[in-house]
């Protein structure tokens, strides 16, 4: 690992996916091919100064995707490379298909009303509940 890539601990990307990041662009750009070892788990946390702990939770992602295979007594290693596998999609933009489809997005007005909802001080009859002083009480 001679390059000179390093994390960006002022980054909103947690450093366990900018790790991720970077082991999943070697298996890609083939500078890691299939059966490459990769470097220890201490090694990596010494290399990016990070807890083992983070390297451990960005290998476990690779391993969930089939990229890499960590066995006991041999390491881990570069299990596959095929693009199936490195195309994994993205999340859908929820807020993209609200907007291109026929129906409008919650008014603002709409929207508060969803929020003074959650306040237990507002009666909700939306719901059908009552609010909790009409309800009978113990008389001490």
């Amino acid at each position: 690992m001679a390059d000179n890539w390093t994390l960006n601990k002022h980054s909103d990307i947690p450093l366990y996916q900018q790790i991720y990041e970077y082991i999943k662009a070697k298996i890609l750009n083939g500078e890691w091919p299939v059966g490459t070892r990769l470097p220890t788990q201490r090694e990596l946390a010494r290399k990016f100064e990070v807890n083992r702990s983070t390297v451990v939770y960005a290998l476990g992602e690779l391993a969930a995707e089939g990229l890499i295979e960590s066995k006991v007594g041999k390491g881990t290693a570069v299990a596959n490379n095929t693009w199936s596998l490195l195309a994994s999609a993205q999340p859908p933009d929820w807020h993209h298909y609200v907007k291109a489809g026929t129906y409008e997005p919650n008014k603002p007005f709409i929207q508060e009303i969803n929020k003074a909802e959650a306040n237990p001080q507002m009666i909700r009859l939306g719901t059908g509940e009552l609010s909790p002083e009409l309800l009978p009480a113990e008389h001490i």
